[in-house]
């Protein structure tokens, strides 16, 4: 039986294999710098963030969500249009300075179009309260360098001296490396043009993520508690809030302590109306 041709059609190494061996250094350190890139963003992402307060309210945003809420004591008995505002003004002003934050450590890695795509990506409260903010400092932690330096090709070179070089090409798949990014959940067939057949792959990627965003954004998960109520997408955004009349007759800290339970509560379900 004639075993199956690899998935993926590959070139067998030229006559000069120092050359051969230089390419796949360069790949996989190249490789190495993309997936450290990968890790700051995920981190700057999830470190996020800002406290905003004002009299009513104290909010603090992190990795895209209110990580704390806390009432100040002129919330109880105050007008509930109001403290709505106080609320949704503080949420912008949190949200535009974590979005701030991730759209700098963006720019860092993918240049000055992502980064201003990403400002402009946001609903239009949170980019008109961006516009009095101060610029925000991209995390440095874990920040990568920025090209492939020698020392790297020299190390990795030094590690493929003992490689069978046509065999690794041969079992290599760099499509491989896109399978976190739901590569495996894509229909695909390789085809005799590897470059067309990956930009393929590619495309219908970023097809899945943006129809997941949109699936995400048109979510609206409502629930409401005996001093408030609090709405909010599939991506976990605050979309709105109002006190009930309950809320009068309670404290500060009783009002906080209910917030935080009702948002975890519409949290809770609207990501499971995600999946």
């Amino acid at each position: 039986m004639t075993a199956a041709p690899p998935p993926f059609p590959h070139q067998a190494p030229g006559p000069n294999e120092a050359e051969a061996y230089r390419m796949i250094a360069e790949l996989l350190a190249r490789t190495r710098v993309w997936e450290e890139q990968s890790a700051y963003l995920t981190g700057a992402l999830a470190e996020a963030g800002g406290t905003v307060s004002n009299p009513w309210v104290t909010l603090t945003m992190l990795g895209g969500r209110i990580q704390e809420l806390e009432f100040t004591d002129k919330v109880p008995g105050a007008s509930p249009v109001r403290v709505r505002e106080a609320v949704r003004e503080a949420y912008a002003r949190a949200a535009a300075l974590a979005n701030d934050a991730v759209a700098e450590a963006t720019g860092r890695v993918l240049g000055p179009e992502a980064a201003r795509a990403i400002r402009e990506s946001v609903a239009p409260e949170i980019r008109e309260a961006a516009e009095d903010l101060p610029a925000q400092d991209p995390p440095t932690t874990g920040w990568p360098a920025a090209e492939v330096g020698q020392a790297d090709l020299d190390r990795l070179d030094a590690l493929l001296d003992s490689i069978d070089t046509e065999a690794l090409i041969a079992a290599t798949d760099p499509r491989d490396y896109l399978a976190d990014l739901g590569y495996h959940e894509v229909p695909h067939a390789a085809s005799a043009d590897w470059q067309a057949d990956l930009d393929r792959e590619v495309a219908a990627i970023t097809a899945n993520a943006e129809g997941l965003a949109e699936r995400l954004g048109a979510i609206r998960v409502e629930r409401v508690a005996s001093t408030c109520a609090v709405t909010v997408n599939g991506h976990g955004a605050l979309l709105d809030f109002r006190l009930r009349p309950a809320a009068a007759s309670r404290s500060a800290a009783e009002l906080t302590a209910e917030f935080a339970a009702t948002y975890e509560q519409a949290l809770a379900e609207a990501s499971q109306q995600a999946h």
